[in-house]
């Protein structure tokens, strides 16, 4: 199946940081280019400085996620600013495994030299002007180089713009000659960005790594949208559900994929804001989006929320999932000449393929592949009157993520059904601790032999409280810690002096590490029972503890082992002594320290 394009990008992109095999994240959304006269007027300060601190802030009041940047400020060069620091608002960020991904939205660094556009909120705060169109990354030192790249689709205008600091500062300066001042008030510390009761992360970069997609897609879910019950004002509501079911029909119908998008219905327009709705919102009744000037300015605005606990690999890559799609569309453009219902249904289909997961096939202005520029998720729109029109790049794109039913291998993984072990579970591994012909990631009971899948006495659940897998840079030094509990029914009772103890942890592919252990000590004095267990080189250790015979408590840590082959998170551990096996699925697990640690909870 050939690779889209923006995958490709993305793994040359991330191999010169480190990982390997991830793609560039998807852009969805939709910025008409604004002049530097433009931008001067729209904002209301203008300035240079150095980035201080970084804070991602979740509000629980209004499913708000928000990034705050605070700035030293060098030099003002519009506007009125009573201190020599400003903290600034962009929408998006994560905190903790949730975060909201608006695409468009300027990454920050900390230490980073900064020349912005900054624009008044309506509650007197300053975030970017029109997002990314606002700021530019000053570097070079003495000579001076103002450089802006946006990760968005661009009407009429290019995604990057470089040049000199000093020629950049002079076209702005004579700007604000002729621009209107404005002296209202400004927030310039928003109280939020500083309160340690609401859920926050500190970062040193504000930036968005990592793909996403709707895993509900490989059972066949469909996904559904809502759309504004006021419609785009140029065309109306009706035309605007029919716009949109359009788009989506394009996606949904690819036959070589498999994912089923659908307007869920007409609803009152909402805020965007992890809500657990899906929603398309016309005219910014919430001014999310930053006003446009005249023609030019965002269109569009789009982004998901994503849980990166929840992760799958699709076709070598490990994708997030991904919770929740928005759109909103700005207010201010139905009088252009551009704005018809065959471009809003290009840029529809443009935005939605961006919430499917999708990148855009190029971001090259001078793309000399016609199969590149010529598909709908390149950078550029290109209002050709194409409307909701795939082309081959987009199709092999949405292929990669969303792998359609060979109806001779239903899960996918290379086996075909008379073959497979786990025939609805792709299990390229293949792996069968047990050898009862179900493999472990489809066997209610992975390490106690039982072909007819009935449950067995001794078979329970293990309740996983905390995984931690870390791979060092030698193949044989990898470390783990699991810690978690299991409970036996009244009159059970587990005597595990003797005999092999097995703990199992499982990948997608195969196992991490299955390993048999031998008592070591045994201690029931005062009620309390402790059983320890080594494997042979002392690289496993697991300790069961109870103080009553009914509720244990599971410590496993090891060292000195070989999880290298790994490429995707555990998803199944499991602990087996005496006549009971305990197991557990593992669905929470985070990837952290650039692709050398999956973190694990509840």
């Amino acid at each position: 199946m050939p690779q889209h394009s923006s995958l490709k990008r993305g793994i040359l992109l991330l191999l010169t940081i480190g990982l390997v095999g991830v793609p560039r994240p998807a852009g969805a959304t939709v910025f008409v280019a604004m002049s530097d006269a433009d931008l001067t007027r729209a904002s209301n300060v203008i300035l240079t400085g150095t980035v201080a601190g970084i804070r991602s802030v979740a509000t629980p009041n209004d499913d708000r996620i928000r990034t705050y940047i605070t700035l030293d400020v060098n030099e003002v060069l519009k506007g009125r600013l009573r201190r020599r620091t400003v903290t600034i608002r962009e929408p998006g960020g994560n905190v903790g495994n949730m975060g909201l991904r608006v695409y468009g939205t300027p990454e920050f660094a900390v230490g980073e030299n900064v020349f912005v556009f900054l624009q008044r909120h309506g509650d007197g705060t300053l975030g970017t002007t029109s997002l990314g169109l606002g700021k530019y990354r000053i570097s070079g030192g003495t000579l001076g180089i103002a450089e802006r790249t946006l990760d968005a689709q661009v009407v009429g205008g290019s995604e990057r713009d470089l040049r000199s600091l000093k020629a950049m500062t002079a076209a702005i300066r004579r700007h604000v000659m002729t621009a209107p001042a404005d002296l209202a008030d400004i927030v310039e510390v928003p109280p939020e960005a500083t309160d340690d009761s609401l859920p926050h992360s500190v970062v040193s970069a504000y930036s968005f790594l990592g793909p996403g997609r709707w895993h509900e897609a490989d059972g066949d879910q469909t996904i559904s949208y809502l759309v504004d019950e006021n419609g785009e004002p140029a065309i109306g509501l009706a035309e605007s559900v029919d716009a949109v079911e359009v788009a989506m029909a394009a996606w949904s119908n690819v036959p070589t994929a498999r994912i089923a998008l659908a307007v869920g219905g007409t609803a009152p327009a909402r805020p965007m804001a992890c809500d657990s709705l899906s929603q398309i919102v016309f005219n910014d009744p919430f001014g999310d989006v930053p006003n446009p000037s005249g023609c030019s300015g965002i269109l569009a605005l789009g982004g998901f929320c994503w849980n990166t606990s929840l992760q799958k690999n699709v076709n070598g890559v490990v994708f997030s999932a991904i919770t929740e799609a928005n759109i909103t569309f700005n207010n201010g453009f139905s009088s252009c000449a551009f704005w018809n219902k065959t471009n809003i249904i290009e840029v529809l289909t443009h935005e939605i393929g961006h919430t499917i997961g999708l990148g855009h096939s190029s971001e090259d202005p001078a793309e000399r592949d016609s199969v590149l520029s010529d598909a709908t998720m390149y950078f550029r729109a290109h209002f050709d009157g194409r409307g909701a029109g795939l082309r081959e790049d987009d199709i092999d794109g949405l292929s990669f993520i969303y792998p359609g039913v060979d109806p001779d291998d239903v899960d996918g993984d290379g086996i075909l059904n008379g073959d497979d072990n786990c025939p609805d579970e792709a299990n390229d591994g293949q792996v069968d601790t047990d050898k009862d012909g179900h493999g472990d990631l489809c066997d209610n009971c992975p390490t106690m032999a039982n072909a007819d899948q009935i449950a067995q006495p001794g078979c329970g659940t293990l309740n996983v409280t905390s995984l931690l897998v870390t791979r060092s840079k030698s193949e044989t030094a990898d470390r783990l810690k699991l810690r978690g509990t299991f409970d036996l029914t009244e009159g059970d009772a587990i005597d595990a002096r003797y005999g092999p103890v097995m703990f199992l942890l499982v990948d997608g592919d195969g196992n991490l590490l299955s390993q048999n252990v031998s008592a070591q000590a045994v201690n029931t004095k005062k009620r309390r029972i402790r059983y320890r267990y080594r494997n042979a080189d002392r690289s496993l250790r697991i300790r069961v503890n109870s103080r009553d015979g009914r509720h244990y408590k599971v410590a496993v840590s090891g060292k000195r082992l070989s999880l290298h082959n790994a490429d995707t998170a555990p998803i199944l551990a499991a602990v087996s002594m005496e006549s009971h096996a305990l197991s557990a699925e593992l669905a929470r697990c985070v990837l952290q320290k650039r692709g050398r640690r999956f973190v694990c909870t509840p």
